[in-house]
C-alpha cells in the first residue's frame, strides 16, 4: 500500500474503506502482557512514591516533597503533549509501513487513520491503548529506580515527572479517540474536558485532518500545538531532515528557511519580542499563564524554604555554642 497515498486520501470520507490496519493476533497477545505490566508496576511505583512522601523528613518537608511531585507532574503532562506531536509526526511522514516492528506497531496505525478516521474510535480498550502501555514501561522503570536508590528530592521530582508522562502517554490514544467520537456518545465529563481545553477537542484535531495535514501533531491535549506553530517547529525540522537526507516529509510541505524567514508574523499589541510577533491565542495564552505561575510559584517556595532552613541552622548553631560555653 502506498504511504503517501495513505496519507493523502484522508482528505476524502474513506472510513468504510475495507483497508487492512496491520492489527495481527501475535501483537495483541503482546499487548495484553504490556497492559498488565503497566499497572502493575504503575500501582508499585505509586504506592512507592507516595511511601516515600510520608517517610520521617530526611532532606525535605511532606510539604516540600508534595509541591516537587506535584510540580514535576505538570511538566511530565506537557512532555507528553509534546512526545505526541514529535512521535505522530514522525509516523505520519516518515518510515515505512513495511519496517520490521516500527512499521506494523507504529507507522501503520498512524497511516491508516488518515484513511479511517472514525475507526479509531471502534477499537477495544486493548487495541486502543495496548501500544502506548509498552512503550511506557521503561518510563515506569525509571520511576521506580529513581525512588529507590535516589535522594529525597531528586527521586520524588525524577518519579513525579514520569509517571506523569507515563500516565498521560497511557491516556493519548483514549482522548484521541474521543476526539473522533460522536458528541452524543461521550460521558459528560468528557465533554466538559473537551470544552475546557484540559484534552483535546474535536474542533482543534480536526485542523490536523484537513490537508495538507502538517500541524496540530499533538494528541495528548494539544496544548503545545499552538507554540510548535508559532515556532516552525515542524518546518524546521523537515528542512533540516530534507538538507540532511534528501528525504522530504509525505505532506510534502517542507518549507526552505527563506520560506519560514518570509512566512508573516502577525503583528499583536499583546506580545511583542524583538522585530517578530506572535498572535497569542487563548490557549496559548491560558499555557503561558500556568507555566509562568508554576515556575514563579517554585522559586518562591523554594526560596523561602532555604531562608527558613538557614535561619533554623543558625538557631541550633547559637544554641549549640551557648550550651557548649555554659
Amino acid at each position: 500500500m502506498n504511504d503517501l497515498l495513505i496519507l493523502k486520501s484522508g482528505d476524502k470520507s474513506a472510513d468504510d474503506k475495507p483497508i487492512d490496519d496491520g492489527y495481527k493476533p501475535l501483537q495483541r497477545k503482546i499487548e495484553l502482557i504490556g497492559v498488565t505490566l503497566f499497572f502493575g508496576l504503575m500501582t508499585w511505583s505509586l504506592a512507592t512514591l507516595a511511601a516515600r512522601l510520608q517517610a520521617s523528613p530526611d532532606e525535605l518537608s511532606f510539604n516540600i516533597k508534595c509541591f516537587l511531585a506535584i510540580l514535576s507532574g505538570l511538566v511530565g503532562m506537557f512532555a507528553a503533549d509534546l512526545l505526541s506531536g514529535v512521535v505522530h509526526w514522525a509516523a505520519d511522514n516518515y518510515g515505512k509501513i513495511s519496517w520490521p516492528i516500527l512499521g506494523p506497531g507504529f507507522i501503520q496505525p498512524f497511516r491508516h487513520h488518515h484513511v479511517a478516521p472514525k475507526e479509531l474510535t471502534h477499537h477495544d480498550f486493548l487495541q486502543l491503548n495496548g501500544n502506548n502501555c509498552i512503550v511506557s514501561l521503561p518510563v515506569i522503570a525509571l520511576a521506580l529506580a529513581s525512588l529507590t536508590f535516589l535522594p529525597a528530592h531528586i527521586s520524588i521530582l525524577l518519579a513525579g515527572f514520569n509517571l506523569s508522562l507515563a500516565t498521560w502517554v497511557f491516556l493519548t490514544n483514549q482522548i484521541h479517540s474521543w476526539a473522533h467520537s460522536e458528541n452524543e456518545h461521550l460521558l459528560r465529563p468528557v465533554k466538559w474536558l473537551q470544552k475546557t481545553s484540559l484534552i483535546l477537542s474535536a474542533g482543534h484535531h480536526q485542523k490536523h485532518h484537513d490537508a495538507p495535514h502538517n500541524s496540530n501533531y499533538a494528541i495528548t491535549g494539544g496544548w503545545v500545538n499552538p507554540l510548535l506553530t508559532a515556532l516552525y517547529f515542524f518546518p524546521i525540522l523537515e528542512w533540516i531532515i530534507f538538507k540532511l537526507s534528501g528525504v522530504g516529509p509525505l505532506h510534502g510541505q517542507t518549507a526552505l528557511p527563506n520560506d519560514i524567514i518570509s512566512q508573516p508574523f502577525v503583528a499583536s499589541s499583546s506580545c511583542r519580542c524583538g522585530v517578530l510577533a506572535v498572535r497569542l491565542t487563548p490557549r496559548l495564552r491560558r499555557a503561558l499563564v500556568c507555566f509562568i505561575l508554576s515556575l514563579s510559584s517554585a522559586i518562591i517556595y523554594v526560596a523561602v524554604y532555604s531562608l527558613t532552613d538557614t535561619r533554623d541552622e543558625d538557631h541550633s548553631l547559637l544554641h549549640t555554642r551557648s550550651f557548649d560555653a555554659n
